[in-house]
């Protein structure tokens, strides 16, 4: 059974966005949303887009070399909800409701990574020269990495061999922790800060670069690089 599902239309405007949503329903089938209004095309299809075993890609056409979509995609939602059945007016507050999975807003400076805005962390990679920029077409500050507070945090040495000293300087009486991924995504070290500092052994680290957030009530506040030799 296919899990392909058209658009109405196939002519777009350049320079203009559009609200997109997919539902797989257990009892409508699969329906596509244009700006809040439900497409013709539906499907009986109702298995999950993908497992575990494999990635799931946003802007690219399945495997298929050069099939990349050619624009600019912005505050993309999983959700474990159907949350639309029928036409809806979309709304910025759509970015945080019930069921939220995953948030990519693709903003902030980590490098290569698409950081999950959500409290479950699939951070993803991106990949054929994809480009993170700040955009406010729905005048939010939405995303977390791009979250402003008086926190002074260093880290040294930086790149490090063995070990890694982690300093925070806040007035916000709240608890927080160091995460360290790898350019894949994957956490490979996480531990909490006590009073505000931390050592911590990277040893058992093969050599490559990292990066290290800092995170508070599963808000990611900063993401850093962390080069170890």
């Amino acid at each position: 059974m296919s899990s392909v599902i058209f658009s109405n239309s196939n002519s777009w405007n350049s320079n203009s966005w559009y609200h997109i949503a997919v539902v797989l329903d257990s009892t409508l089938g699969t329906r596509i949303f244009i700006d809040g209004l439900l497409q013709t095309q539906t499907s009986n299809y109702l298995q999950h887009t993908e497992t575990a075993n494999f990635y799931t890609a946003i802007g690219r056409y399945g495997d298929f070399n050069g099939r990349y979509f050619d624009g600019q995609i912005d505050d993309v939602k999983f959700s474990s909800i159907a949350n639309y059945t029928s036409n809806f007016s979309p709304s910025c507050n759509n970015l945080n409701i019930s069921g939220d999975k995953g948030l990519w807003n693709f903003n902030g400076n980590s490098a290569g990574l698409a950081i999950d805005s959500s409290n479950y962390g699939n951070n993803g990679i991106l990949y054929n020269g994809s480009q993170k920029s700040l955009i406010s077409f729905c005048n939010l500050t939405s995303s977390v990495e791009e979250l402003k507070s008086n926190l002074d945090l260093s880290l040294f040495p930086n790149p490090a061999f063995n070990s890694i000293n982690i300093r925070l300087t806040s007035d916000n009486k709240e608890f927080y922790s160091i995460k360290i991924i790898d350019i894949t995504g994957k956490k490979v070290l996480e531990k909490n800060l006590i009073n505000n500092s931390l050592s911590v052994d990277i040893s058992t680290l093969q050599s490559g670069v990292y990066f290290y957030q800092l995170v508070s009530q599963n808000r990611i506040l900063s993401t850093k690089k962390l080069i170890k030799k």
